[in-house]
């Protein structure tokens, strides 16, 4: 299937061209249509086509976290605190899963990869870990380790400082569906890992069974043709098997995989003066717990694993 830009598109997880174009609305951004297309051979969604570089400048860095740049040093916001993290979220999850994973394994170093506002190595110093952080865009790194004094650098800026350098963890948070070739992340990042080195990814499943998305598709066929116009950040979208054959074939050995479900997309918390913010609100309590009774239902995942 050939599309205007003359590329076949092609799955981003298992590289297949088995693809048909999929019902979900395309993304209206910087004057192109981004659509998803179903992988008939992994069954996970891919976007085509592929943002540019243009297209990434203007989706993230600074841009994408104007509250971080316009904070003040000594803002809260800039300090972890896990009691103010809220439930079902995947901030919240993360650090659950974190907090119990250093009670089993000896953890001295961290390499968050793509840190964003570096929560995650926040709460690791708190453990006494050693941690470095990985951001894409330069301007943004230089502002995180600014405003938090922590070791965040750009992609290039990381190499030339951490050469030879292994970590005890390697944490990729809700990072993999934004990246064009996940497969070549993974396989970098073991640059930096020893035999005994765990790699934790924690991510959406954005295309997996839960009660939530079900009943939000089922309204979205039935509302306008428009595109949705918002930025095509995630480019990937995977169910519970997809995610797990994806990281499979990275030769990765499997230590822990499991599913929750997160709040977002829809509100955690609820405006009881609105009837549609009280129906999202219920309809994702309700998701929740419904998602408790199966393993395999939910909307995000976490895992842990070891390279070859």
């Amino acid at each position: 299937m050939k599309l205007n830009n003359k590329q076949t598109p092609t799955c981003i997880l298992c590289k297949s061209t088995n693809l048909k174009k999929h019902h979900y609305k395309p993304n209206l951004f910087n004057g192109r249509l981004f659509y998803y297309f179903l992988c008939n051979d992994c069954n996970s969604l891919s976007i085509h086509p592929l943002p540019t570089a243009e297209d990434f400048s203007k989706m993230y860095g600074v841009i994408d976290h104007t509250y971080f740049a316009e904070a003040k040093s000594d803002d809260s916001l800039l300090e972890f605190k896990y009691k103010s993290l809220k439930k079902y979220t995947h901030h919240k999850y993360e650090i659950d899963y974190f907090n119990k994973l250093i009670k089993s394994f000896k953890i001295t170093s961290l390499l968050d990869f793509a840190c964003g506002s570096g929560f995650y190595m926040q709460n690791a110093i708190n453990h006494n870990i050693e941690c470095v952080g990985i951001e894409f865009d330069k301007e943004f790194s230089e502002v995180i380790r600014k405003k938090t004094n922590l070791k965040v650098y750009e992609t290039k800026d990381f190499i030339s400082k951490y050469k030879g350098q292994k970590f005890d963890l390697i944490h990729i948070g809700h990072n993999l569906e934004h990246l064009l070739s996940p497969a070549e992340t993974i396989k970098f990042l073991k640059t930096y890992a020893h035999e005994s080195t765990l790699l934790v990814i924690d991510g959406p499943l954005e295309y997996n069974f839960c009660l939530s998305r079900m009943v939000i598709e089922f309204i979205s066929n039935f509302s306008s043709n428009k595109p949705n116009n918002h930025s095509p950040q995630h480019l990937s979208f995977t169910t519970y098997k997809s995610q797990l054959s994806f990281l499979s074939s990275c030769n990765v050995n499997t230590v822990k995989y499991c599913v929750d479900e997160q709040y977002f997309p829809l509100p955690n918390q609820v405006d009881y003066k609105s009837m549609m913010s009280i129906f999202m609100y219920s309809l994702a309590k309700i998701s929740i717990n419904v998602s408790k009774l199966f393993k395999k239902q939910g909307n995000v995942f976490h895992y842990i694993g070891r390279y070859n």
